[in-house]
C-alpha cells in the first residue's frame, strides 16, 4: 500500500478514536450517584442546556441524560453520549427514573361528601375479648343517577363516638380497622360519621358464650347455623360431596395457625350479609390463624368457596406457606413473589366467589400479616371485596375467570414499613400480580393503592388481556400497571392513574399497552415504553432484553407529571422508541413530550390548555366539579424550628377541573395563646386545572424572637382546607445520647447447645432450670457446667466466617446443634428513664430474643411459638426462615420496643439478661451465626407546655411534649386515651361536648 494512504489511515484513526470527553466510557455507561464530565471542542450540550468546556463538571441529576458536543477535529464532528446517573435507592430494572416518594394523603373537601352513603359493616352480636374488626365504604348517592351505589373515591375520616380512639380511614372510599376486644357486656353501637354522613350500626357484646369446638375432617354436610359459636381448634379438611354452610352472625374463633382445607368437590358456603356478617377472628391481632385451602380440580369436582357478608380477620400464620407441603396433600404449585400464607389460596379448578367480604390485616406497624390471594387455575369472583394491610394482594395466575367489582387493594407493605412513609421498597408489594395466560381478566370501578410496589402488575410472557374499567389508581411507589412480557395486554379505559412512580408502563417483551380516555397526573413518569431490564448492548435481544411491544394512549390526560408526561426509551439499545408510543387526542404538559411524540403515526395531540379543557377533568373526579381538599401533605404538625423546610409544599387532596386558590400565611407569636401576632410571610398558591401540587417559601427569622411560629391555610377557592396548622417551636435542646447496653461482636457471652435427638450425645436438649427453679432466660440464673461461658460473639460455625468463639460440636455435620441458646447479663442505673429499647439479632437461621423472660422478637424471624401445644418453642423445632449464604445471614434484624410494649428491667446493682435461642433452618445446617445487641433512648426531663389557642378563628389543643398522652371524655367519668390525635388537634363543638386531658409518663 501507497506509505501516504497508511499515513492517511492513521491521522483518520487517530482523529476518530480521540475522545470529546473523559472519562472515554462515558457514552451507553450507568453511573452510581454522579458522575464528572469534562467535554472539550467549541460547544457543548447536556439535555438541550449549554455545559461548560474544558471544566471538570459533576452530573448529579437522576435519570437518563444526552451531552452533545461538537469539535471540528472529530470525524463526526458532532458526538452524542447516552448516559444514565443511577438512583442508588431504585434497582437496575428502574435505575434511569428518580425516586418516587409518593404524596401524603390530604381529606376531600366536606362539602364533597354532601347527598353521598356511608356504609358500616361491624359484628352485630359478639364475643368477649375477641379483636372487632370494622369495615366502612363509601358510594355515590341518589343524585348520581344510575351510578347510585357505585364506589366514591373520596378520602376521610369515618369518627365514632363510641369508640373516639378508633377512627377508620378511608382511602378512596374503603377503609377498616380492628377494635381491641370488648371487656363489658351490653350494647356500644359503631356510630360512624364523616363530614355529615352517618351510619349507626348496632354492636351487642355478650356475657357469656359458649362455643362450639370443630377441627378435622367433615365428610357429610354440615350446617354450621346463624348466629352460631364456633371454635375451630385444629385444620378442617371439607371432603368431596361435603358443603359447610355458615349462616349470618356466626363468628368463627381460629385457633393459632389453623386452616381450611377445601377437597374437590367439597364447598365452603358462607351467608353474611353486611347487618349481620360473619367474622373468622383469631384470639388476637399476634395469633393468626393460617388460611382456606382450596385444593386442584379432581375429574370433575371442583372445590368451592363462596362466602357474602362475611369479614376475614388476621389471618396468614404461616410465613412460609408455598414452601410448606403437608404429608399426604396436594402439592403447593402456586407462583408466588411472596412465601407468606394467603387468606384464599385458589388451586386449579377451584371457584372462589365473594361479595361484600373484606379481608382485615392487623392494624399495627410492626404485626406478622399474610397475602391475600393467591390463584392457579382457579377462578376469581369478587364484589364490593376490601383486602387491607396485606404483604401483597397476591399472584394470580391462568383464572379461567377473573372478574372483580366495586373491589380495592389497599395498603400492602412489610410489618414495620408505614405505607405513607417515604420508605422506598422494591419488594413485591403489589397490589395484584395477574398473569392471565391466554385468558382474559377484568376489573371494574376498582381502587388500587397505598402498595410499595406496584398497583397491578401484569408481567410474563404469554398471551392475554388485562381490562381495567373506571378503576383508580393511586400511591403505588413503582407502576400504577406494570406490564411486560410477549403479546400481553393490559387496557385501562376511563381509569385514574395518580400519584405513582409510573402510571402505565410498556416494558420489556412484547406488550401491548393501552390508556383510553384515561387520567394520568401527579405521576413520576406518566405513561412510558421502555423499561431498563435491557441487557445494555444496544441490539434487541430475547427475553427480557426484548423491547417488541407498544404502547397506544388515546382521548387521554398525560398531565404534570413530575419527570415525563409521555416517555419512550429503550435502555437496552440506548435509543427513543418513540415509534412504539402512539398517541391519538391526547394531552400532555411537557412541549419536549409533545414535540416527541407527535410522530407520523400520532394524531390529535396537543399541550395542555387548562383554561379551555379543564372541564375535561370533571368526569374522573370523585364528585364531578366538587370542590377539593387543601393540606400540608406532612406526616407531623408540629416541630421545632430546626425543621424548618425550604419550602412547604401545599397539596390538593386530587385535581380539579376548576381552577383553585389558597391563602398562606406564617406568623410568629409569644404562645400560641397569644392574641397578638408578628407576620413573617403571606401570599396566595394557585392551581390550574390539572395541577396538584404548589410550593411556597418563607425564610426563618434569624435570631428567633417567637415563642411559636404558626403556619396557617385560609380562605379557599374551589377548595377547603381539610387539614391542621403548622406549629414551629424553638428547640429545647438535644435529647440524651442513647446508652448501648448490649454491644455488638461483644464478650461476656455464655451459650449452651441443643442438637438432634440422634446426634451429639453429651448434650443436654433444653437448658435445665437452676438449683432455685430460674429459667435460662431469667436473669439471676446460675448457668451450671452445660453452659460454655465468656465467649465473644458472633459466634456460630461453617462458612459465615464469624469472627468470635466457634461451636465447635462434633465433627459432622449432623452433629452440630439444631439450637443454641446464649445468654448476656448488663446493669441499667435508672430503667424508669428509659423511653425505648432497641434490640438487635444477627441469627442464621431463626430466632427468639428475650428480655428478663418476656419475649420481645416476632414471629417473622422465624419462630412461633404457637405452632406447638402449650406456646412453648421445642429444642428441635425449626426454624421457618432460611438465611442463605450471603449478606443477610451476617445481617442484623431489629425490633423498637416502647410504651406498653418495653419490658420490665431492673435497676441496678441488680442484673438484666438478654437471651437468644437460635434455630437452624435445617436438621444438617452447614452454618450458624448468632450475636445480640441491645441500646437504651432516654427522655429527657420535660419542659413541654400546652394550652388551647385560636388558630385561624379556630380553636386548638397544643401539647409540646410528644411523651405526653391526650384522653378525652364525654362525661368526666370515663377517660380514653386518643392515640389519633396529635398536636394540634381541633376542639370539637359544644353540640358533641368533650373534655381533655393529658397523662404524662
Amino acid at each position: 500500500m501507497n506509505p501516504f494512504r497508511i499515513l492517511q489511515l492513521l491521522l483518520v484513526s487517530a482523529t476518530m478514536s480521540r475522545a470529546a470527553v473523559t472519562p472515554t466510557t462515558l457514552n451507553r455507561s450507568r453511573t452510581a450517584t454522579s458522575v464528572t464530565i469534562t467535554a472539550t471542542g467549541t460547544s457543548a450540550f447536556l439535555d438541550g442546556a449549554a455545559f461548560p468546556l474544558g471544566v471538570a463538571t459533576p452530573v448529579t441529576a437522576i435519570g437518563y441524560h444526552e451531552l452533545v458536543v461538537t469539535d471540528p477535529a472529530l470525524t463526526p464532528q458532532t458526538q452524542t453520549y447516552a448516559f444514565i446517573v443511577r438512583n442508588a435507592e431504585r434497582s437496575s430494572t428502574e435505575d434511569g427514573i428518580p425516586t418516587m416518594r409518593p404524596w401524603r394523603l390530604v381529606m376531600d373537601a366536606p362539602t364533597a361528601f354532601a347527598g353521598q352513603r356511608l356504609t358500616v359493616m361491624a359484628p352485630a352480636v359478639y364475643p368477649l375479648g375477641l379483636p372487632v374488626p370494622v369495615v366502612a365504604r363509601l358510594t355515590k348517592g341518589e343524585s348520581a343517577g344510575a351510578m347510585a351505589g357505585d364506589p366514591l373515591f373520596l378520602n376521610g375520616v369515618v369518627r365514632a363516638g363510641n369508640y373516639p380512639a378508633n377512627p377508620v380511614l378511608v382511602r378512596r372510599g374503603w377503609g377498616s380497622t380492628i377494635l381491641a376486644g370488648a371487656t363489658v357486656a351490653g350494647d356500644v353501637s359503631f356510630d360512624g360519621a364523616v363530614n355529615g354522613l352517618e351510619a349507626e350500626v348496632p354492636v351487642s357484646y355478650e356475657p357469656t358464650t359458649s362455643w362450639t369446638v370443630r377441627s378435622g375432617a367433615i365428610a357429610s354436610s354440615q350446617d354450621w347455623g346463624s348466629n352460631a359459636r364456633i371454635h375451630v381448634t385444629g385444620t378442617i379438611s371439607v371432603a368431596a360431596g361435603a358443603t359447610v354452610t355458615i349462616g349470618a352472625g356466626t363468628v368463627v374463633r381460629c385457633a393459632p395457625g389453623v386452616e381450611f382445607w377445601v377437597r374437590p368437590g367439597g364447598e365452603v358456603k358462607i351467608n353474611g350479609t353486611v347487618s349481620a356478617p360473619v367474622v373468622f377472628a383469631p384470639d388476637s391481632t399476634s395469633a393468626l390463624w393460617g388460611g382456606i385451602w382450596l385444593q386442584p380440580q379432581s375429574g370433575a369436582n371442583v372445590a368451592k368457596l363462596t362466602a357474602s357478608g362475611t369479614i376475614f380477620c388476621c389471618w396468614g400464620a404461616n410465613q412460609n406457606w408455598f414452601g410448606t407441603a403437608p404429608a399426604g396433600e396436594p402439592a403447593k404449585d402456586f407462583p408466588t413473589h411472596r412465601s407468606q400464607e394467603p387468606c384464599v389460596a385458589v388451586a386449579p379448578g377451584a371457584v372462589c366467589s365473594l361479595t361484600d367480604v373484606a379481608l382485615v390485616g392487623p392494624t399495627g406497624l410492626s404485626q406478622t400479616r399474610g397475602a391475600a390471594f393467591a390463584a392457579k387455575g382457579g377462578s376469581l369472583l369478587f364484589t364490593r371485596v376490601l383486602a387491607q394491610r396485606c404483604i401483597t394482594g397476591g399472584e394470580q395466575e391462568s383464572c379461567p375467570a377473573l372478574e372483580m367489582d366495586s373491589c380495592a387493594f389497599l395498603e400492602m407493605t412489610d410489618p414495620g414499613t408505614d405505607v405513607d412513609s417515604d420508605a422506598f421498597l422494591d419488594a413485591d408489594n403489589d397490589g395484584l400480580y395477574l398473569v392471565p395466560s391466554g385468558r382474559t381478566f377484568n376489573l371494574r370501578k376498582t381502587v388500587v393503592g397505598w402498595t410499595k410496589d406496584d398497583g397491578v402488575d401484569t408481567g410474563a410472557d404469554g398471551a392475554g388481556t388485562v381490562n381495567f374499567y373506571g378503576c383508580w389508581f393511586e400511591n403505588a411507589v413503582h407502576e400504577a400497571i406494570s406490564n411486560s412480557g410477549v403479546d400481553r395486554v393490559p387496557r385501562s379505559y376511563d381509569g385514574v392513574h395518580f400519584n405513582c412512580g409510573q402510571g402505565m408502563e410498556c416494558g420489556y417483551g412484547g406488550p401491548r399497552s393501552l390508556v383510553n380516555h384515561c387520567a394520568l397526573i401527579g405521576n413520576m413518569v406518566g405513561a412510558r415504553f421502555g423499561d431498563n431490564y435491557g441487557n445494555n448492548s444496544g441490539t434487541s435481544g430475547s427475553g427480557t432484553s426484548q423491547y417488541i411491544g407498544n404502547i397506544t394512549s388515546s382521548g387521554s390526560l398525560l398531565l404534570y407529571n413530575y419527570f415525563r408526561d409521555a416517555w419512550a426509551m429503550d435502555f437496552s439499545r440506548w435509543t427513543a422508541s418513540n415509534e412504539r408510543f402512539t398517541m391519538v387526542d391526547s394531552r400532555v404538559t411537557r412541549s419536549a413530550d409533545l414535540a416527541a411524540q407527535n410522530g407520523a403515526e400520532d394524531s390529535g395531540n396537543a399541550l395542555w390548555d387548562p383554561a379551555s379543557e379543564g372541564e375535561q377533568l370533571a368526569v374522573f373526579m370523585p364528585v364531578p366539579g366538587s370542590a377539593v381538599g387543601i393540606d400540608f401533605p406532612v406526616a407531623k404538625r408540629q416541630e421545632t424550628t430546626a425543621a424548618w423546610p425550604a419550602a412547604f409544599n401545599v397539596r390538593l387532596s386530587t385535581f380539579s377541573s376548576r381552577a383553585v386558590a389558597v391563602k398562606w400565611r406564617v406568623a410568629g407569636r409569644a404562645e400560641v395563646e397569644s392574641e397578638e401576632e408578628t407576620a413573617i410571610g403571606a401570599g396566595t398558591v394557585n392551581w390550574v386545572p390539572g395541577e396538584t401540587l404548589k410550593t411556597f417559601a418563607v425564610a426563618l427569622p434569624v435570631p428567633n424572637p417567637h415563642g411559636v411560629i404558626v403556619v396557617t391555610l385560609e380562605d379557599a377557592v374551589n377548595g377547603e382546607v381539610t387539614g391542621a396548622p403548622l406549629l414551629y417551636f424553638p428547640p429545647s435542646g438535644p435529647p440524651p445520647a442513647d446508652l448501648v447496653l448490649v454491644g455488638k461482636s461483644a464478650g461476656g457471652w455464655s451459650y449452651h447447645a441443643a442438637v438432634t435427638p440422634g446426634g451429639w450425645t453429651s448434650a443436654t436438649p433444653w437448658p435445665a432450670a437452676d438449683g432455685a427453679s430460674r429459667a435460662w432466660t431469667h436473669p439471676e440464673f446460675v448457668e451450671s457446667a452445660t453452659w460454655y461461658k465468656a465467649r465473644t460473639a458472633p459466634m456460630g460455625w461453617g462458612s459465615i466466617g464469624a469472627t468470635g468463639a466457634l461451636l465447635t460440636f462434633g465433627t459432622t455435620i449432623t452433629e452440630r446443634p439444631v439450637t443454641v441458646y446464649a445468654r448476656r447479663t448488663f446493669t441499667v442505673a435508672d430503667p424508669a428513664q428509659i423511653q425505648s429499647l432497641k434490640v438487635e439479632c444477627m441469627a442464621d437461621d431463626g430466632a427468639a430474643v428475650y428480655l428478663n423472660g418476656a419475649r420481645v422478637s416476632p414471629i417473622s424471624w422465624g419462630l412461633d411459638s404457637g405452632t406447638n401445644v402449650g406456646g412453648a418453642i421445642l429444642y428441635n423445632q425449626l426454624s421457618s426462615r432460611f438465611q442463605g449464604n450471603g449478606a443477610n445471614e451476617r445481617a442484623y434484624d431489629a425490633v423498637t420496643l416502647s410504651g406498653a410494649g418495653l419490658p420490665v428491667l431492673n435497676a441496678a446493682p441488680a442484673l438484666n439478661v438478654l437471651a437468644i435461642e437460635v434455630h437452624q433452618n435445617t436438621v444438617d445446617s452447614s452454618d450458624c451465626s448468632l450475636d445480640g445487641a441491645l441500646s437504651a433512648s432516654f427522655t429527657a426531663p420535660s419542659t413541654g407546655r400546652w394550652g388551647l389557642g385560636e388558630i385561624g378563628g379556630k380553636p386548638w389543643i397544643y401539647w409540646t411534649d410528644g411523651a405526653w398522652t391526650l384522653e378525652s371524655s364525654g362525661t368526666l367519668g370515663s377517660w380514653v386515651a386518643r392515640p389519633d390525635l396529635s398536636s394540634p388537634t381541633p376542639v370539637i363543638g359544644a353540640e358533641a361536648r368533650q373534655f381533655y386531658r393529658f397523662r404524662r409518663p
